[in-house]
């Protein structure tokens, strides 16, 4: 089947000037949270979109998808009108919807900025803040602990005990030309680029970045193409 979309190494976009960006839903007690959400809550694309899935082994399949932010998941409807999730992701490379890239390393990862050797990318979820206890005369009371929505996906617990706040959160990652993703952070240059960490001790040194600015972490970027070339 020929694929719908082509994809480049190098993508511009239009970029937003934060990356932790939040936007909070409560969920109240008893509700489910599967159908508390609307439909734009729990997708990235308003709708269902004709997109491609291009496999390692050099295979690409034309689907209907959309990015569940509710489970981390690409979905797709088959034939039967059924919503499924992709299967195999490690066999995945890439999976173009529009004109967005989405890489899988443990996880989906949609590209922002990508040059030969050094990717930009974002990972979006929804995760809880927040849990908030039924207390004496019906009043919440705040709960501790913050972690995503995985824990209640894996244990089937969609009906919700306790009023929940979830925060649509996105944030940065860094790529290689293996499309392996760390957290875009100074940790994360050391781990990818551990032969160049005296060239990056130097550069964060000389110059101030923000590693919640796209425009600084595109610059990072091209630094680091061209440390690599």
């Amino acid at each position: 089947m020929k694929p719908l979309f082509f994809v480049c190494f190098l993508v511009i976009a239009i970029l937003p000037a934060k990356s932790q960006n939040t936007t909070r839903i409560t969920v109240k007690a008893d509700s489910s949270l599967s159908k508390f959400l609307t439909f734009k809550e729990r997708y990235s694309y308003p709708t269902f979109i004709n997109g491609t899935v291009f496999f390692k082994d050099g295979a690409a399949y034309n689907a209907v998808l959309n990015y569940n932010l509710f489970t981390g998941q690409m979905q797709f409807i088959n034939s039967r009108g059924d919503t499924l999730e992709l299967a195999n992701e490690n066999t995945i490379k890439v999976v173009a919807i529009t004109r967005d890239s989405f890489y899988y390393d443990k996880g989906y990862y949609r590209l922002l900025l990508g040059y030969p050797e050094v990717k930009l990318a974002v990972q979006q979820r929804l995760t809880i803040v927040d849990n908030q206890k039924i207390g004496a005369f019906g009043q919440p009371t705040t709960g501790a602990g913050v972690e995503t929505v995985d824990r209640i996906v894996q244990t089937n617990k969609l009906t919700i005990m306790e009023n929940t706040i979830l925060a649509k959160e996105s944030k940065y990652y860094l790529g290689n030309k293996f499309n392996q993703f760390v957290p875009f952070n100074k940790k994360g240059l050391m781990k990818m680029f551990s032969n160049h960490q005296n060239n990056i001790r130097k550069y964060l040194d000389e110059t101030s970045i923000d590693f919640n600015k796209q425009q600084d972490l595109i610059r990072t970027l091209g630094f680091l193409q061209n440390l690599s070339t």
